[in-house]
């Protein structure tokens, strides 16, 4: 698939999940599960960002802040959008392996048979040679039992 393609395509899928995002976040407002829920993960992404932030600038580990729950709640919401364009991104790389390896398959499959079909092919001709070998091996007995002694001598010199 050509680059500009799955650029588009990754940006359909953002465009796609910001209903998704947006309705988390309504529902993050009415219920308290799914409000913990994203506080709690919001709260441990800040919590890992900043001291991999710290520690790159060299600055030394202190206490981190943790954010206000409606800043958590938008991050939360924000990392479930991000997840599901990851998934999707996931199952479509997933399910183009898969398509390729079902095509690849079947073309071992069928070059397999291919070959099979030649084999059988070429051990007939193999047969069908033989055979013509013995008739011809007949016929040129019948034709020596039937013809004059000149003949045949005249015969086994040319082809002897």
């Amino acid at each position: 698939m050509p680059f500009p393609l799955i650029k588009l395509l990754v940006l359909g899928l953002k465009q796609v999940s910001k209903p998704v995002v947006n309705y988390a976040k309504g529902k993050a407002k009415t219920s308290t599960w799914i409000r913990m829920c994203f506080i709690k993960s919001a709260q441990l992404y800040h919590k890992y960002d900043v001291r991999l932030l710290r520690k790159f600038m060299g600055k030394e580990r202190a206490n981190i802040k943790p954010l206000n729950d409606e800043v958590a709640v938008e991050l939360g919401a924000e990392m479930l959008g991000e997840a599901l364009v990851f998934g999707l991104g996931a199952g479509l790389v997933y399910f183009e392996y898969s398509r390729q390896s079902a095509n690849r398959e079947e073309k071992e499959d069928d070059a397999e048979q291919n070959f099979n079909e030649l084999t059988e092919k070429v051990l007939d001709m193999g047969l069908h040679i033989e055979k013509q070998n013995a008739q011809i091996r007949e016929l040129t007995r019948l034709v020596y039992a039937y013809s004059p002694d000149k003949t045949v001598e005249t015969a086994k010199g040319k082809g002897g």
